[in-house]
């Protein structure tokens, strides 16, 4: 828990529905909101972020109880979305699951070039790829989200946020 105010309000699941089109067009998606339909869906803010979280019980009371003794949880159900600074949707790692079922932009690579992506580097590989944006599989497992980029007769796999990330980074 922080002891910094968190901001955490419900999300109309409509609203949500509208968060979700700039995934859709960036990654070639069927509409997937239908998954989340049993959930609750929140937005928690802070002073330097907004996420996105979905969850299977209205905590709106427990949040409430926890502030008034001076208690300030961070995160409260499972994290899908971010919204940066300016305004953005970037879509999280717990969403990469869900998103490999709807999504047209996939790639799928041998393990060692996954391996080098999820330790942080570009790579690149002889294939074109007619999107700039993809996620990246390993035997239909979701490993990270990826920018394509053509450079002369190969391609560029750039890694925007992969399953390594929590080691790197976080841990």
């Amino acid at each position: 828990m922080s002891s910094t105010k968190i901001d955490v309000k419900n999300i109309d699941f409509e609203e949500f529905k509208e968060m979700l089109d700039s995934i859709y067009k960036k990654y070639n998606c069927v509409d997937f909101s239908h998954m989340f339909s049993t959930f609750h869906i929140l937005k928690i803010s802070g002073a330097n972020f907004s996420q996105i979280l979905y969850t299977t019980s209205d905590f709106d009371q427990t949040i409430k109880e926890l502030n008034r003794i001076g208690l300030f949880p961070y995160s409260v159900g499972i994290p899908i979305l971010k919204i940066d600074t300016s305004g953005r949707i970037i879509p999280l790692l717990p969403l990469g699951d869900i998103m490999k079922n709807f999504c047209k932009n996939k790639i799928c690579l041998p393990s060692s070039i996954v391996m080098k992506i999820i330790y942080g580097r570009e790579v690149k590989v002889n294939e074109k790829y007619p999107f700039k944006y993809a996620i990246l599989m390993l035997n239909n497992i979701f490993v990270a989200y990826v920018k394509v980029k053509r450079i002369a007769n190969k391609t560029m796999i750039i890694p925007e946020l992969d399953i390594g990330w929590y080691l790197r980074k976080a841990g």
